[in-house]
């Protein structure tokens, strides 16, 4: 029987600008291609949840606008099965041009899920909270209280207000933050003593991600697991959600963190690889097969000071390595 992944985030309305980088100069006009599909850090985590097999239950907050339709119907079509709640004054939007993105947030104007969410929610094996804002905390600590195991996302605005950060990574079974969000949450620019201000503080599980690789911070004892090399990255937009949810689906598994952690970066590798657009939303689909092929279990690498590990025959054995590179090349260029 599948497990089941429940994620409670924003429904975003994204807004991709097409059009040739010259045509954007100062005090010029162009014409463009607007292209509105579904996004947001929730659904796109557990896009790629749903490609390791587990069974997603998407809880998403809609405004209480007309957008609100659009996004209903965009999100019936991929996801029948999600619940939506008019807790935003406004529909979320982000417009996108190629890695950069702008966003439009709206406060919620409801702080409490209904009791039959929050039943649903509780019979879910892992529940991913998505990144919300700092006037959110009372309801981000609401979810993650109801939760058998979670994993919580932090945005910059949340990790600004670093005390309420600290009080709900302590509620969360882990949390993920990368190199230049540990520097907002806890003013330091360096990543050791960044992690020894937030274990002083009580946060015991932890995983900081960076290019390079992946901090494991548990239980007040730190290690360390380098990235899976990409040649020609197409696209960094996304590869974050596609860690998250890779991650959470594997820990809802009863996989080994470590185990975790090395399958959401080859998943996120895979997705690195891919062309932006539609190949990008097909990504899930071409992950797990990657996944199965590389069949790499590791052992914990020692995390050392300044160190960067990279080359995947220092993470895998041999075999695993030229099945995992072959794997993410033919993802690269399948369809």
């Amino acid at each position: 029987m599948s497990k089941v992944v429940g994620g409670v985030g924003p429904a975003v309305l994204d807004q991709r600008v097409v059009a040739e980088p010259l045509l954007f100069v100062s005090g010029g006009k162009a014409d463009v291609r607007i292209e509105d599909s579904l996004g947001g850090g929730c659904l796109n985590a557990l896009k790629a949840a749903a490609a390791q097999g587990a069974a997603v239950l998407p809880v998403l907050l809609v405004g209480r606008d007309p957008l609100r339709r659009l996004l209903e119907v965009l999100v019936r079509q991929q996801f029948p099965q999600s619940l939506l709640l008019s807790m935003l004054r406004e529909t979320r939007r982000s417009v996108l041009c190629g890695d950069s993105t702008v966003t439009v947030r709206s406060d919620m104007v409801c702080q409490r899920l209904p009791e039959s969410t929050q039943q649903r929610l509780r019979a879910a094996d892992l529940v991913l909270m998505a990144p919300m804002t700092e006037v959110d905390t009372q309801f981000v600590a609401s979810v993650l209280r109801l939760a058998r195991q979670s994993v919580l996302l932090l945005s910059s605005r949340q990790l600004a207000d670093s005390e309420a950060s600290v009080s709900l990574s302590r509620l969360a079974t882990w949390t993920i933050v990368n190199r230049r969000e540990l520097a907002v949450w806890t003013g330091c620019e360096s990543l050791e003593a960044g992690l020894l201000i937030l274990r002083g503080l009580g946060v015991e599980q932890l995983l900081v991600t960076h290019s390079d690789g992946v901090v494991i911070e548990e239980q007040g004892r730190s290690r360390f697991q380098a990235s899976v090399p990409v040649e020609q990255p197409v696209s960094t937009v996304g590869a974050g959600d596609v860690f998250a949810g890779t991650f959470a689906a594997l820990v809802a598994n009863d996989s080994t963190v470590d185990d975790a952690v090395r399958g959401a970066q080859i998943a996120a590798a895979v997705h690195l690889s891919l062309p932006a657009g539609n190949g990008q939303e097909d990504s899930g689909s071409r992950i797990a097969p990657a996944l199965a092929n590389a069949r790499c279990t590791l052992s914990p690498l020692p995390f050392r000071r300044g160190s960067v590990h990279r080359g995947v025959r220092r993470l895998v054995p041999p075999l695993a390595a030229t099945s995992l590179l072959l794997a993410v090349l033919a993802a690269s260029f399948a369809g």
